[in-house]
C-alpha cells in the first residue's frame, strides 16, 4: 500500500501537476466567488478543455479536483462580505462570517475561512488515503431508514441551532423541504407541485432560490435602512488583512472536530456540504457556545462549517473512487470525467495508476 502511496506522491508533486493544482484552485475560487456558478458548472466548463489539451488522466483529475476545492472556498467570499451564499454549503458561513465583516474583521474572517478549509481538507485526505475501503463498506450499508434518520437529525439541529427562535427555524426548514420537492421525483417519476407547468418539471433552480431569499432580501433591508438615520448602513473598513496565529489556535478544536465530522458525513452519498455544515455548526455551538456569541461574529462559528464543508468535499471522493457511486453532484461530474478517460472506478483503492499516454486503460483497484 505504501509503495503505491509514495508513487502517487511522486506523480502529484511533479511540476506540471503542481502547476495544474494551483491553476485549478485559482479558477475554482473565481467560479465559487460568483453566486450560481459553483464547482459543478466550473468543472463541467473545463472538463472538455482538459481532455482536448491531451492532459494525462491524473493531471486532469488534479486540475478538476483543484477547481472543486477552490470553489468550496470561493463561495464563502460573498457569504462573508455580502451575506449572499455562493452555494448551498456556504449558507452556514453567513451566520458568523457576515457579522465578523460588520465588525471590521472581514480580512481575518476570510483568512480563517481559508485556514479552516485547509485543515478540514487535510483531515479528509488523510482519511481518504487510509480508510477509504472500510468507510465505503460502511457507507454502502446505509439504507433509507439511516438516511431518513440523518436528515431528521439535520433538520432538528437547525431548529436547536437558533436557540431563541426554534419555531421560526423549523418553519423555514419545512418551507425549504416544500421548495425542494417541486418537480418530477427521480425515483418514481411522479410530478409534485408542478401545476401542469413544464418549467417546474426540473424543480426550482437553486440559484433562483438563493438570489430570491438572500440577495433580494439583503437589498430590501439596505433600502429600508437607507432612510433611517439611526442605523449605520456602511460597512466598516477592512482593517487588518491577515488572521493571527492566536485566532487560529483559538479555533483549533472547532476545526479538528468539524473536519472529522464533515468527512464522515461526506462519505455518505447524497448528503453534501450543506448537511455537513449544518451538523458541524450545531455540534460546535452545543460544545463551545457558553456565552451565546455564536451567530454574532464568533470565530469558531465560522471555522466549524468551513472545515466541515471542505472535509465533506474530500469525503465525497470515497464512494466515487471505491464504489463508483458519486457522493455529491460535483463528484458525479468528476466521475463523468474519469469515464471520459476510459477509467472505471472499482470497489477498492487504486493499485495501478495509468502511465504515459493520453488514453489510460482503466483504474484497477487493490484492497
Amino acid at each position: 500500500m505504501f509503495d503505491f502511496l509514495i508513487e502517487g506522491f511522486g506523480v502529484a508533486l511533479s511540476p506540471l501537476n503542481l502547476g495544474l493544482a494551483f491553476l485549478g484552485a485559482l479558477l475554482g475560487i473565481l467560479f465559487g466567488a460568483l453566486p450560481g456558478i459553483g464547482p459543478i458548472n466550473g468543472i463541467a466548463i473545463l472538463m472538455p478543455l482538459a481532455y482536448t489539451l491531451g492532459l494525462p488522466a491524473e493531471s486532469a483529475l488534479i486540475l478538476l479536483a483543484g477547481i472543486y476545492t477552490g470553489a468550496e472556498y470561493g463561495g464563502r467570499m460573498s457569504s462573508i462580505l455580502l451575506n449572499v451564499p455562493g452555494d448551498a454549503g456556504a449558507v452556514m458561513t453567513t451566520l458568523d462570517g457576515h457579522p465578523l465583516a460588520k465588525k471590521g474583521l472581514a480580512g481575518p474572517a476570510l483568512g480563517l475561512s481559508a485556514v479552516s478549509s485547509f485543515v478540514g481538507a487535510t483531515i479528509a485526505i488523510i482519511g481518504l488515503t487510509l480508510f477509504a475501503p472500510l468507510l465505503a463498506e460502511v457507507a454502502v450499508m446505509f439504507g433509507p431508514a439511516e438516511f431518513f434518520a440523518l436528515m431528521v437529525f439535520a433538520f432538528s439541529s437547525m431548529a436547536v441551532m437558533m436557540g431563541k427562535d426554534p419555531v421560526k427555524t423549523a418553519i423555514g426548514a419545512v418551507l425549504g423541504v416544500l421548495i425542494a420537492t417541486v418537480g418530477v421525483d427521480a425515483g418514481t417519476g411522479v410530478m409534485r407541485y408542478t401545476f401542469g407547468m413544464a418549467e417546474l418539471y426540473d424543480g426550482i433552480d437553486f440559484v433562483v432560490m438563493i438570489i430570491g431569499l438572500f440577495a433580494i432580501s439583503e437589498i430590501l433591508l439596505m433600502l429600508e435602512h437607507a432612510h433611517r438615520k439611526d442605523v449605520d448602513t456602511e460597512m466598516p473598513p477592512l482593517g487588518r488583512v491577515f488572521v493571527s496565529l492566536k485566532e487560529v489556535l483559538y479555533c483549533k478544536g472547532a476545526m479538528g472536530r468539524s473536519g472529522l465530522l464533515g468527512f464522515i458525513i461526506g462519505v455518505l452519498p447524497g448528503t453534501g456540504a450543506s448537511v455537513a455544515g449544518a451538523v458541524s455548526y450545531t455540534t460546535e455551538k452545543r460544545l463551545s457556545d457558553k456565552d451565546g456569541t455564536f451567530g454574532h461574529g464568533d470565530m469558531r462559528g465560522l471555522a466549524a462549517p468551513e472545515a466541515a464543508n471542505n472535509a465533506s468535499a474530500a469525503g465525497s471522493f470515497v464512494p466515487m473512487l471505491t464504489l463508483g457511486i458519486p457522493g455529491s453532484g460535483t463528484t458525479a461530474v468528476l466521475l463523468g470525467a474519469l469515464m471520459l478517460y476510459n477509467i472505471t472506478p472499482g470497489a477498492d483503492a487504486v493499485h495501478r495508476a495509468p502511465r504515459g499516454g493520453r488514453r489510460p486503460d482503466r483504474l484497477v483497484v487493490h484492497r
